[in-house]
């Protein structure tokens, strides 16, 4: 009740606000709000009038609910007869003799008039105001949504203690209209801290529990190949394309000029291996004094033609010009791939299931890991 207190106190203080009262003015009006509104369009300032008006009607039931609910407990506990006797009867005998008579006795039928009837005036207001600007689907699912203010307006004592909750819609409601900021208080937090902890668990077993009947499906179900070559990886053929050929060219811009000696050593070695082990080459021998020198002539124009086509062409394929032409490959490769993935049978047809499987498994562990206990780690460091 404190807390509540100190919430109304500062809700008072930030209406005067709400209302275009500038306190340290006093009543002076406020020119700059003023040529501000003036610069509004008329939509503009029909939409903030209509949310002070929003907030001014979540602050009056806010304090009629408060008031309300003081009132219901002031009665519960003058009504506990030991209460009564040593306390009111003792300190105020007259006021004590009168409520017991006029309004303790009758107090379901004070309460219910005087606060029940503002409470369902306001309750079929707003489902009027719902159904002409068409917040939910149906006419008929305002009082669904809100069903813990309709059960409130019953007096009955157990029907109005969903009036607490009515207090804390009306609390959101002001958060929500960023009047006031409920992360400044500390209950909040903890309160919104817990409730991020049981939706948190509830959803994970809900998600798990989906995800291990999808692995099931898949293994009692037909392969997954066909399927994914059909209807997920052919349709985004282009996408896959452009991603693909844009990493291979930025991978060949990255790297290949870091290593580009070590291919040109490479090639070098490979052909030597080869042209040694080459019989028409070693012909090449046999001609007197200048056979040896014309044989390595040969093995080196033939490395530097090999490298400089492969140079170039790697050259080329990085440079961003030439981007049509690796596309083009990449999209041929691609084609392939889904030919033989749509016409394919056996083994290879059974490996799409375990990708998709073992893909689920990386999702599940990733669900149960729980970021409640991050965020607590965090607070404690």
């Amino acid at each position: 009740m404190r807390v509540l207190t100190l919430i109304l106190y500062k809700l008072a203080k930030r209406c005067r606000f709400a209302l275009g009262f500038n306190p340290a003015e006093g009543a002076a009006p406020n020119h700059k709000k003023e040529a501000a509104e003036k610069n509004m369009s008329t939509a503009e300032q029909r939409e903030q009038i209509a949310h002070r008006q929003a907030i001014l009607l979540d602050l009056l039931m806010l304090i009629l609910v408060v008031l309300d609910l003081s009132w219901i407990a002031f009665d519960q506990i003058f009504g506990i007869k030991l209460i009564r006797e040593q306390l009111f009867d003792a300190f105020l005998p007259q006021f004590s003799s009168w409520y017991f008579e006029e309004v303790h006795q009758s107090f379901l039928l004070y309460e219910s008039t005087i606060f029940g009837t503002f409470f369902i005036v306001e309750i079929s207001l707003r489902w009027v105001w719902a159904i002409w600007k068409k917040r939910y689907a149906k006419w008929f699912f305002y009082p669904i949504v809100h069903w813990y203010d309709v059960l409130g307006c019953i007096p009955l004592s157990s029907f109005r203690v969903l009036r607490f909750l009515r207090v804390i819609a009306l609390l959101y409601s002001l958060h929500k209209w960023k009047f006031i900021n409920l992360y400044n208080y500390s209950l909040f937090r903890l309160v919104i801290h817990y409730y991020n902890i049981a939706v948190e668990e509830i959803s994970d077993r809900v998600a798990i529990s989906l995800l291990e009947e999808a692995k099931i499906e898949i293994r009692r179900g037909t392969p997954l190949s066909k399927a994914l070559a059909q209807d997920v990886f052919r349709p985004k053929h282009a996408e896959l394309t452009d991603w693909a050929a844009g990493h291979i060219q930025a991978g060949l811009q990255l790297h290949y000029h870091r290593h580009r000696y070590e291919i040109q050593a490479y090639l070098k070695d490979i052909i030597e291996e080869i042209t040694h082990g080459n019989k028409e080459l070693k012909q090449l021998q046999k001609i007197p004094v200048l056979g040896k020198s014309i044989q390595q002539d040969v093995e080196q124009a033939v490395s530097s033609i090999t490298f400089g086509v492969i140079d170039r062409l790697t050259t080329d394929l990085a440079n961003k010009e030439h981007l049509v032409v690796l596309e083009t490959t990449v999209a041929a490769v691609l084609e392939v791939i889904f030919q033989m993935s749509e016409h394919s049978k056996g083994e290879k047809d059974n490996l799409a299931n375990d990708l998709v499987i073992e893909s689920v498994d990386l999702i599940i562990n990733r669900i149960r890991k729980k970021r409640w206990q991050e965020v607590e780690a965090s607070w404690k460091a």
